[in-house]
């Protein structure tokens, strides 16, 4: 009986550790109005050039490029939210907000490569959130970025790693982000 109750235990406790990561449906969606989804389509476009700026390795235009998206964020600093979507908004935006300045303060690419992964999972999150916005988004991971691993968004199904330019291929596909297409 005992040993019925150990395999048990055990078989419950590995579930937890296999359970699959978060996906686009099991976060709460707030449906947001399609004005704040068209300034979210803004940030995210900023968003995507930032990328492209931290996988060249130019600091000093991803600093212009996350000063850019602080532009549009304090654009959004009277978002027609209310309540419980407001209080969340400005919540994201704040965490947002921290992590651009934490990119525009970095001495160097390889700082701003480390609060890039930071912003990435805050930024999909955001979009899981309150979008959907009209384009495709994708989620990738490179298990040997930086130490703990690296995340990113990217707008095709492929996309090269923005952390380590020795492992450009380094990247697996993690999920589409809900987008305007996929909810017609």
């Amino acid at each position: 009986m005992k040993r019925r109750s150990i395999i048990w235990v055990i078989a419950l406790t590995g579930m937890c550790f296999l359970s699959p990561p978060l996906k686009a449906q099991q976060v709460r969606n707030l449906s947001a109005p399609e004005s704040f989804q068209e300034k979210l389509e803004s940030i995210t476009t900023a968003y995507l050039d930032l990328e492209a700026q931290i996988r060249r390795g130019n600091a000093t235009k991803a600093r212009t490029q996350a000063n850019a998206l602080i532009v549009y964020l304090d654009e959004m600093s009277k978002a027609q939210l209310e309540g419980e979507k407001r209080a969340d908004w400005m919540s994201s935006r704040l965490k947002l907000l921290k992590l651009l300045n934490e990119i525009d303060n970095a001495p160097d690419i390889l700082d701003q490569r480390g609060v890039f992964n930071d912003l990435s999972h805050t930024l999909a999150e955001t979009l899981k959130r309150f979008g959907p916005v009209r384009m495709n988004l994708y989620a990738f991971s490179c298990s040997d970025a930086l130490r703990q691993g690296g995340y990113w968004i990217d707008s095709e199904r492929s996309s090269v790693n923005p952390y380590d330019p020795d492992k450009p291929d380094c990247g697996d596909l993690r999920e589409q982000i809900v987008s305007y297409k996929n909810q017609k």
